[in-house]
C-alpha cells in the first residue's frame, strides 16, 4: 500500500506531517496539542530565563532611571525598562520596552530622555493623550523618567541586534496563547491605538509581532546576553 505524505503549516510555524494511504484515509497524524504545550512551555522557560539573567545583573548593577543622568560608558548595547506597576515572579518588575544603541553618537537613551526623535516617547505621548485628552513633553518626561531600566554593553553589533529581535520574541504577547507576565490594568500602553502594543504588552512594534517560534534559537542569544553582563562585572 502506496502513502502519501501531506505537509500542513500550522500556526505555531511548524510545518505538520500528516499520513494518508492511496484511498486517502488518514493513517497518522502527531499530536499536535502536545506539540503546542511543549513550545508553550519552551517559551515560559525561556523567558524566565531571561528574567534570571536581568535580575542578576540588578543585583549586581542597580537599576537606572533616565531622570538621572546617563553613564558614559551606556553607549554601544541593549537596554531593559520595566514597568513597575506590575510584579512578577520574586517581586521582579515586568519588562515593558527593549532597545538597543551603538557606537555613532546617537544615544538612543538620550533620545527617550529628552524630546526625540524616539518611537518610545511618540507611543508613550499617544497613550497619555488617549487616556488625559492633552500630553506633552512634561507628561512624556514624568512617565519615561520613572521607569527602572538596565543597561548591557555588548560591542558586537551581529550579537546587539540579534538579541534585541530574540528577547523581544520572547516576552511579546501579540497572538501567543496564553499571555505571559499580563500588565496591571493600569498600564498606560492599553490606551495606545496601535493594535501590537495593548496586546503584545510591551510598548516595542518591530519584532513585537514577529511571534516566538521553537523553529528560531532563543537559548544562544540567552548565553550571549548571560555572558555580557558578567561581562560588565570584570
Amino acid at each position: 500500500m502506496g502513502l502519501e505524505t501531506i505537509i500542513v503549516a500550522k500556526s505555531t510555524g511548524s510545518n505538520i506531517k500528516i499520513f494518508i494511504s492511496a484511498n486517502k484515509s488518514l493513517l497518522f497524524m502527531p499530536n499536535v496539542s502536545n506539540k503546542l504545550n511543549i513550545n508553550i512551555q519552551m517559551r515560559k522557560q525561556l523567558i524566565q530565563r531571561l528574567y534570571e539573567i536581568l535580575n542578576n545583573h540588578v543585583k549586581n548593577h542597580g537599576y537606572n532611571y533616565l531622570r538621572n543622568q546617563i553613564p558614559k560608558d551606556f553607549n554601544c548595547g541593549i537596554y531593559f525598562f520595566f514597568e513597575k506597576i506590575t510584579q512578577i515572579e520574586n517581586n521582579q518588575f515586568k519588562i515593558t520596552y527593549i532597545g538597543i544603541t551603538k557606537k555613532n553618537n546617537n544615544n538612543r537613551l538620550e533620545k527617550h530622555q529628552i524630546n526625540g526623535p524616539s518611537s518610545f516617547r511618540d507611543h508613550v505621548g499617544e497613550a497619555i493623550n488617549n487616556r488625559n485628552g492633552v500630553v506633552n513633553n512634561l507628561s512624556i518626561d514624568q512617565y519615561i523618567h520613572n521607569l527602572p531600566y538596565i543597561f548591557i554593553t555588548i560591542k558586537n553589533i551581529d550579537d546587539l541586534k540579534l538579541i534585541e529581535k530574540r528577547t523581544i520574541e520572547l516576552v511579546s504577547n501579540f497572538y501567543q496563547a496564553p499571555s505571559i507576565h499580563i500588565p496591571n490594568k493600569d498600564w498606560l500602553g492599553y490606551s495606545h491605538t496601535q493594535s501590537i502594543i495593548p496586546k503584545a504588552h510591551i510598548w516595542n512594534i518591530q519584532h513585537a509581532g514577529g511571534k516566538y517560534s521553537d523553529k528560531n534559537n532563543h537559548s544562544d542569544p540567552l548565553d550571549k546576553l548571560s555572558y555580557y553582563s558578567k561581562d560588565m562585572i570584570k
